[in-house]
């Protein structure tokens, strides 16, 4: 398996919110400090947010 780290680094403009979010399931500790920086400047912001995405797609 690739590091999603890596992935998301050679692609993190075509990445969508639902693949940034399996990221951040993924890898919590190291994608969190590169979903704030690609997503969102506010951390609050993005966890806010985040919850009800993962409503919505199940």
């Amino acid at each position: 398996m690739k590091n999603p780290l890596t992935v998301a680094a050679k692609f993190n403009v075509q990445l969508t919110a639902k693949q940034l979010q399996g990221l951040h399931n993924a890898r919590a500790f190291e994608s969190d400090s590169l979903l704030q920086a690609t997503m969102c400047p506010k951390s609050s912001g993005y966890e806010d947010i985040s919850p009800k995405r993962n409503k919505k797609k199940k």
